[in-house]
């Protein structure tokens, strides 16, 4: 029974460790701006978001065309290259420069939010700044022509926008949310650690711990070796993708998971040495000990 108790408590206790390495890439990551930042700075990220943006906006540029009943596929070669004109004239908003600016404004905002350090939603939207065309601005709500778009205020002003109140309610909450979890988590992994040394005997009460942080560490460089693999597959030959979704998708999965690859990597390695040191340590019994040195305890 008692063998039973102890390797039910080891289970959730090497679940907890994986779930507390989750939580933590959360909080530390997904829900920093600086995480973002980092990844999208490395080489072709931009560039390549900028290529999938544009053949996305292409395409449902051509297919509102084919909705009025001018399918591009049956247009004459001038009137193809007059609308390819005119659509890339809409798509010259669409530039590295402009999506870092837009992405890395927003992101800020939207994490600010999130970690519930404002009590309102901002998006930055500089439609002003983007050059479009004067006609397709003034058929724009007034509200979307305002570089910071305080969203909380427009759902108020504007109750027939068809936005889930609630899911903006639960990102305001989701770091702090996050973060309860996140020391729930850590105060169940040590008392579980705490409880599967007491369960075990004398001799283990080191050795026994060590081996669930060995089988964590193994079984956390197994799930970053999975992600390795997924950022391989969502990066591979990008260059050589043409569907809008493929090439965005490739590019932010290749950029996000490769930072945290490493971090789960390092985190596994560590679990696995000091796991194995840990495993090595042995605790002599009282009973076990040389009498010379039982003299010198009771003394």
């Amino acid at each position: 029974m008692k063998t039973f108790v102890r390797t039910l408590i080891g289970f959730f206790t090497v679940i907890t460790i994986i779930y507390l390495l989750i939580l933590t890439t959360l909080v530390f990551f997904l829900l920093n701006p600086r995480f973002y930042q980092n990844s999208f700075s490395k080489p072709g990220v931009y560039k390549n978001l900028e290529k999938g943006l544009k053949a996305y906006a292409r395409n449902s540029l051509r297919m509102e065309l084919a909705q009025q009943n001018k399918s591009y596929n049956n247009l004459t070669v001038g009137q193809r290259k007059e609308i390819d004109t005119q659509i890339e004239k809409l798509l010259t908003p669409i530039s590295e420069e402009n999506i870092r600016d837009f992405s890395d404004k927003n992101i800020q905002n939207i994490l600010i939010y999130a970690n519930g350090k404002t009590p309102e939603l901002t998006i930055y939207l500089p439609i002003m700044k983007w050059g479009l065309p004067k006609e397709s601005i003034e058929r724009l709500p007034d509200y979307l022509t305002t570089e910071n778009i305080n969203v909380t205020q427009v759902l108020e002003e504007h109750p027939e926008i068809n936005v889930n109140r609630d899911r903006l309610t639960s990102l305001s909450l989701l770091g702090q949310r996050a973060r309860k979890n996140l020391l729930f988590s850590l105060i169940l992994t040590l008392i579980l650690v705490k409880l599967h040394s007491l369960a075990s005997s004398k001799s283990d009460r080191v050795s026994g711990p060590a081996k669930l942080i060995t089988v964590a560490g193994i079984l956390i460089l197994f799930l970053s070796w999975i992600m390795k693999i997924a950022a391989g597959i969502f990066g591979q030959n990008i260059a050589a993708r043409v569907n809008a979704g493929d090439i965005i998708a490739g590019t932010l999965g290749s950029a996000l998971l490769t930072d945290i690859f490493k971090f789960w990597l390092i985190v596994g390695i560590v679990l696995l040495i000091a796991g194995l040191v840990l495993f090595n340590v042995k605790t002599t019994p009282y009973s076990a000990l040389p009498q010379s040195i039982k003299k010198t305890k009771i003394q």
